[in-house]
């Protein structure tokens, strides 16, 4: 997915299979190893973008992630 803008936040989000063989270094800039488990974590349950947007932001200050997450091919929306 190129773009994000415009994405149903109401939509239902899963892991790829790229997104399974994800693991980012604790190096990586944001913390993006921590927001990712967070993400997993939070996906034990149904979660929308809007639900894991706000668990990022409010567990990370990093909700842009998810989008970011969605662009690189590692969640899906369903």
């Amino acid at each position: 997915m190129a773009s994000t803008k415009g994405l149903d936040v109401n939509a239902s989000v899963k892991v790829t299979k790229s997104g399974a063989k994800y693991n980012p270094s604790d190096k990586t800039a944001q913390g993006n190893g921590a927001t990712w488990s967070t993400i997993k974590s939070a996906l034990a349950k149904p979660q929308t973008v809007k639900q894991l947007q706000a668990v990022c932001k409010e567990q990370h200050n990093h909700a842009p992630f998810v989008g970011y997450c969605i662009r690189r091919g590692w969640l899906e929306i369903r």
